[in-house]
């Protein structure tokens, strides 16, 4: 196995500059049509499955197959991160919104610098235990297969929603 270095991993592909604008239009339709909480468990079953396909990522796939995984999971974080931000101030009154923002905002960005330590700690571990001295990309596989892993952990708090959670945001048929 080789040893990766970012400078040969921006060399070897560079993904194409596709945005996610067009499906971000039609993310408040799929809200209205099926309900925060039915797209909140799609999305983390979503998430788990596209941080799985990365970890089986090997050098000889084709470039457009590995787009294609990186625009779903693109995607699937996209609508995940605005289901969220729907969700977190929906039932606020307006004089506590400002406080519910920074609370928020503080809150996320924890999140998801504990996601990347958990991600580097699996990398790290897995690369001691294998006597690695340096890491390799099978290395990285385990952090993305874990933090695919803990992906899952959204689905049973999502399942804890009412169906017609956030009705009063989205327009959902289920309010």
């Amino acid at each position: 196995m080789s040893v990766i270095c970012p400078s040969n991993l921006t060399r070897t592909y560079q993904p194409p500059r596709i945005s996610l604008q067009p499906l971000m239009i039609h993310k408040a339709r799929l809200f209205r049509r099926f309900g925060f909480r039915a797209v909140m468990m799609t999305m983390g079953w979503g998430g788990a499955l596209t941080f799985g396909a990365i970890a089986c990522f090997q050098p000889a796939w084709p470039l457009w197959t590995l787009t294609l995984v990186l625009l779903a999971s693109g995607a699937v974080q996209a609508i995940q991160f605005s289901a969220y931000n729907s969700i977190a101030y929906a039932d606020l009154p307006e004089e506590r919104m400002s406080n519910a923002t920074s609370f928020y905002s503080t809150f996320q960005q924890m999140m998801l610098s504990a996601g990347i330590c958990v991600a580097a700690l699996a990398v790290t571990v897995w690369r001691t235990v294998q006597d690695h001295p340096q890491a390799v990309a099978a290395d990285f596989r385990v952090g993305f297969l874990v933090v695919g892993a803990l992906t899952c952990i959204a689905v049973p708090v999502a399942a804890r929603l009412r169906p017609d959670a956030v009705a009063n945001v989205s327009g959902s048929r289920f309010g």
